[in-house]
């Protein structure tokens, strides 16, 4: 075994705990957060999550202001749909990549901010209801 190969180990499952990590905390706050591909093969370093009745759209807007980056809304919706995702888990899908320079600091303070945001939203949602 390479040294090069068991980098790339260490730096893929410590993706995978952070990835979790992100995962774990949004759930423990939003139980309605759905995370999708959890029983298919899938990257080790994206997270999309379907956290109804929260439009991705208006979720990405708020997140990009206070500076987390979430995967383009519109693709991720059509690449949702080519996949025979139902619509309102579709709508309603926000997707994060992480990458090895990614830190544990990153993801606590992204948890929070994406937990604020939903709670925020989800307030706007019921009110528009």
């Amino acid at each position: 075994v390479q040294q090069s190969d068991l980098f790339l180990d260490t730096m893929s499952l410590e993706v995978v705990r952070l990835k979790t990590q992100l995962q774990e905390a949004i759930a423990t706050k939003v139980p309605e957060a759905v995370a999708l591909f959890q029983d298919s093969l899938c990257l080790p370093n994206v997270l999309v999550l379907s956290i109804p009745p929260v439009h991705s759209e208006q979720l990405h807007y708020a997140l990009k202001k206070q500076g987390v980056h979430a995967e383009n809304p519109a693709l991720l919706l059509e690449l949702l749909r080519s996949l025979g995702v139902e619509e309102k888990k579709a709508s309603s899908a926000i997707g994060f990549s992480l990458s090895r320079y990614t830190t544990q600091e990153e993801i606590e303070e992204a948890a929070e901010k994406i937990i604020r945001a939903v709670d925020s939203l989800r307030i706007l949602a019921e009110d528009i209801v």
